[in-house]
């Protein structure tokens, strides 16, 4: 409740008019296209458009509202609550979750980049959803849970590429379970880490367009 009535104050925020020069951009998520005021398209190759592609979707099918973009970010900012929270559950407790989720729903940047129409709450929603998928499998979970996280994560990376610095704490993790011989998780875990390196990296080598 607390997340939803700070981030709908967000929502209602007035925003600036839509030119309506972009309504005739490419309905494609890949590569951007950024309107730089200059003759010629213009390409920014270095992003995955997630909450522009599900906003286009739904302008798509029920019309255009400048507000629909802000609801996208928020319901990336509820993911990343949640998935906070259940992180810091399995990590040091469920009081300990409580605080965590609600120092984030109360954070003011949080709020305000969560009801922005920015590729960073789908980045941190999915890099941290990834997290907490990979540290529940670490702690003895289900095998399918590595492939999701492996997904989750990517898809976090390609929306923004600082979300791969999540690689950290998973690359600390298997870490821990080569000291502890445990070689054969260590394994799937760099053969996934190498699998969603290469999806990275291959959409950012294919969306590596020079700006005219």
């Amino acid at each position: 409740m607390i997340f939803a009535e700070a981030r709908a104050r967000e929502r209602s925020r007035p925003r600036r008019r839509r030119d309506p020069a972009q309504a005739d951009l490419p309905f494609d998520p890949m590569p951007p296209p950024v309107a730089l005021r200059r003759a010629g398209p213009s390409y920014q190759g270095r992003e995955f458009r997630i909450v522009s592609y599900i906003t286009a979707l739904l302008y798509q099918l029920f019309g255009w509202h400048d507000w629909y973009g802000r609801v996208v970010a928020a319901a990336f900012g509820l993911v990343t609550v949640f998935s906070l929270h259940r992180l810091t559950a399995l990590c040091w407790g469920i009081m300990h979750a409580h605080a965590a989720a609600l120092a984030y729903a109360l954070m003011p940047a949080a709020i305000m980049i969560d009801g922005s129409f920015l590729p960073d709450p789908a980045m941190l929603a999915l890099v941290t959803l990834g997290i907490w998928l990979f540290v529940k499998y670490w702690a003895g979970g289900s095998g399918w849970l590595l492939p999701l996280a492996t997904a989750s994560v990517s898809l976090g990376a390609l929306s923004k590429p600082p979300g791969l610095v999540a690689g950290a704490v998973i690359f600390y993790l298997m870490v821990c379970w080569i000291l502890v011989k445990k070689q054969k998780q260590a394994t799937q875990v760099s053969l996934w880490g190498l699998v969603s390196l290469a999806i990275v990296a291959a959409y950012l080598q294919l969306g590596d367009l020079s700006l005219p």
